[in-house]
């Protein structure tokens, strides 16, 4: 039987494993939003930033699924269905835009504003250890930069 102790470090690893997997899944919705996003916009500067996004995603996806593996636990293999519905509502709003890039990057914004509050959420409620904590702080320090830098591409027609 479980010492009082021992079932609470269980239950906060548990809760570890859980948040670690859930911005697991936000990323690899965010890295295939970008590489859909690379696929059907126009602009060469937008289509560099949807690459260098989506090769963000994957390397922080990289780390989580690390992060996950060094805990003995099996990280999950694909996104969420909400990042699938998204993509569709992309496509049908591309649909009515005509493939409109300031369509497109409008939703990937959005999208890139849901991963971020995911992370401040999870950084505020959940006490990660340091070495964890101090990763998903870069993260979003990161996903906040990248958004700032897209002010910096021209004005989107």
């Amino acid at each position: 039987m479980k010492t009082t102790r021992e079932f609470a470090k269980a239950e906060n690893q548990k809760q570890l494993v859980t948040n670690l997997q859930e911005l697991l899944v936000k990323n690899y919705d965010a890295n295939k939003g970008f590489k859909k996003a690379i696929t059907e916009a126009g602009d060469p500067q937008l289509i560099e930033y949807f690459k260098v996004q989506a090769f963000m995603h994957h390397r922080y996806a990289t780390q989580l699924d690390k992060l996950i593996h060094s805990l003995n636990r099996t990280p999950l293999e694909e996104g969420s269905a909400v990042g699938r519905f998204h993509r569709i509502w992309i496509d049908v709003l591309l649909a009515i835009s005509g493939n409109d890039d300031k369509t497109i990057f409008e939703e990937c914004k959005r999208g890139q504003s849901a991963t971020m509050k995911e992370y401040r959420t999870k950084l505020r409620n959940f006490k990660f250890p340091e070495e964890i904590k101090e990763i998903l702080k870069k993260h979003l320090v990161e996903l906040e930069l990248t958004l700032e830098e897209i002010k910096e591409i021209k004005d989107l027609k």
